[in-house]
C-alpha cells in the first residue's frame, strides 16, 4: 500500500514469533524493488506477536491506516493496534484511545462465564484484558461511509494456565464517524452473532450482492463439543446480514460448514475462468473451493 501518498508501494511487516519478541517493522518504498527502512516512523511500536494486518482510512482523510491484531502468550499481553496515519506516513498508536485496544471486561477468569459478559466480585482484572486476534478485516458493515472492523480471536477461556485465562471474544467494531471522533463500539451481541472460542480467520464481503456486507469465520474444529446451539457449532461460520442490521447464521444450511482445519479462506468474484456461475462470489479455502447463491 503506498502510506505517504508519493504513488511507490509500502510496506508494513508484521512480527509474528512469540520467542525472540520482535517489533513490527514499517519500510517506505523507493520506486525501483527496493525499500528503505522506516520503522522509526511508528511511535509508540512494541514487542507484541502481530496474527493480522489490514489497511483501509478508518477517519476518512484521505490516507490509510494500518490495522493490527496481535496474539497473547503466557508472558505477554496483547493488545491491538490502530496506526493512525498522518497523511505523511507517520504513524500514532491510537488503540486505546479509539476503543480497539482489546474489549473492557470486570470478568478476569473467563472459564466462569464462557467470555466474560457477567463482571464477578473478587475476580477483577485491569480494565482491559488480552487480545488473542487473529483475523482481521475492515469495510462498511452498515454503510454509512465509514469503515467498520471484524477481528476474530481464539478466546481460550479453560485453557488450564492460570496466567492466560483471558483474553477478548470476536468483535465486530462499528465504526462512530466524525460526530464520534471515529471510535470504535463493539457490535457483535447486539447483532445477534454466535459465540466460538475458536474463531481463527474473518472475512468481510457482500455474498449475496443485496448491498449488505455479510461476515465469515474460519474454525479450530476441536472447540465444536463446547456447544450444544447447532449455529455455535461448524468449522466455518457464515452470517448474512439483514436488513435490519442483524446476522442470521447459515452454519446449518450453507454447505460449508464442515471445512475441516479451515484457518484461512479467500475470497473472490468467480468469472469464467472458475467452476462457479459467473458473478457469483468464491470461496477458496485450505480444503475446496465453494460458491455463494444470491438467494441464500
Amino acid at each position: 500500500a503506498d502510506f505517504n501518498n508519493d504513488g511507490k508501494l509500502d510496506l508494513y511487516v508484521g512480527a509474528g514469533g512469540t520467542t525472540y519478541r520482535m517489533k513490527d517493522a514499517f519500510f517506505l518504498g523507493n520506486g525501483d524493488g527496493t525499500f528503505s527502512n522506516a520503522t522509526s516512523r511508528l511511535y509508540g511500536n512494541s514487542q507484541q506477536p502481530t496474527n493480522g494486518t489490514v489497511t483501509c482510512d478508518f477517519d476518512n482523510d484521505g490516507d490509510l491506516d494500518i490495522i493490527v491484531s496481535t496474539y497473547s502468550t503466557s508472558t505477554l499481553r496483547g493488545a491491538n493496534i490502530l496506526w493512525q496515519n498522518d497523511g505523511k506516513g507517520n504513524f500514532n498508536n491510537v488503540a486505546r484511545k479509539l476503543g480497539f485496544e482489546a474489549l473492557a471486561t470486570g470478568n478476569y477468569y473467563l472459564s466462569a462465564t464462557g467470555f466474560g459478559q457477567t463482571p464477578e466480585p473478587g475476580k477483577n482484572a485491569n480494565s482491559y484484558i488480552g487480545s488473542n486476534g487473529f483475523g482481521i478485516d475492515c469495510k462498511d458493515v452498515n454503510n454509512d461511509g465509514n469503515y467498520d472492523i471484524f477481528l476474530t480471536t481464539i478466546s481460550h477461556p479453560n485453557v488450564g494456565v492460570a496466567s492466560r485465562q483471558w483474553s477478548d471474544p470476536t468483535q465486530l467494531l462499528i465504526n462512530l464517524g466524525a460526530s464520534g471522533q471515529f471510535a470504535f463500539k463493539n457490535e457483535f451481541l447486539k447483532r445477534k452473532l454466535p459465540f466460538n472460542e475458536g474463531d481463527v480467520d474473518g472475512a468481510m464481503h457482500d455474498f449475496d450482492n443485496d448491498g449488505r456486507i455479510d461476515l465469515s469465520v474460519s474454525r479450530e474444529n476441536k472447540y465444536e463439543k463446547s456447544y450444544n446451539n447447532v449455529e455455535q457449532k461448524g468449522w466455518f461460520g457464515l452470517f448474512h446480514q439483514q436488513p435490519d442490521g442483524s446476522f442470521k447464521s447459515l452454519v446449518s444450511v450453507s454447505g460449508i460448514n464442515r471445512l475441516n482445519t479451515t484457518n484461512s479462506a479467500s475470497l473472490s468474484t468467480c468469472d469464467a475462468q472458475t467452476p462457479c456461475p459467473t458473478g457469483e462470489t468464491c470461496l477458496l479455502s485450505r480444503c475446496r473451493q465453494a460458491c455463494t447463491k444470491d438467494d441464500e
